[in-house]
């Protein structure tokens, strides 16, 4: 990852300044490419080495700090520390299904992969309209009812 890094910024400076280069193009993509292969590896090991249960409890503690910090925001009208706080407990959220799963698909205890994939879904599906609801909050930090939705979609 850190030698690919500098070489695919490179390779996508290139890409826009010869932006009708075919080289140019195919180089991006193969180094693209390897980069999100070396990262999907890397989160792999991550996630072999790391206690699925400690993460999903440290994850949620993050989200609830996170969501302390969006109310900080509302509080004090700053819209973008609203979205970027936003964004985190929605990136958290998304890494917690995706441990979530992999849990279930190397279990071969049916109660456990049923409440596994339950408790999955219910946070995938809460997700979407969290940021929605936060994306109005952030288009306007004073409207009381938007506040209200958010808040409540937060909780799901």
């Amino acid at each position: 990852v850190e030698s690919l890094t500098p070489q695919l910024v490179n390779a996508g400076r290139i890409r826009m300044s010869y932006p009708d280069s075919k080289a140019a193009q195919e180089h991006f993509e193969n180094l693209r490419q390897q980069y999100a292969e070396t990262m999907q590896r890397t989160r792999g090991l991550c996630d072999e080495a790391t206690d699925s249960a400690d993460f999903v409890r440290t994850s949620e503690e993050q989200m609830q700090k996170h969501a302390f910090l969006c109310e900080e925001a509302i509080a004090k009208q700053h819209p973008q520390k609203m979205v970027d706080n936003t964004a985190a407990i929605a990136r958290l959220a998304n890494r917690v299904i995706l441990v979530a799963k992999q849990e279930s698909d190397n279990s071969e205890d049916l109660p456990f992969i049923q409440r596994v994939n339950q408790a999955a879904d219910v946070l995938q599906h809460s997700v979407t309209p969290m940021v929605q609801d936060a994306k109005a909050v952030a288009m306007n930090i004073t409207d009381g009812p938007a506040i209200s939705r958010w808040r409540e979609s937060n909780r799901a």
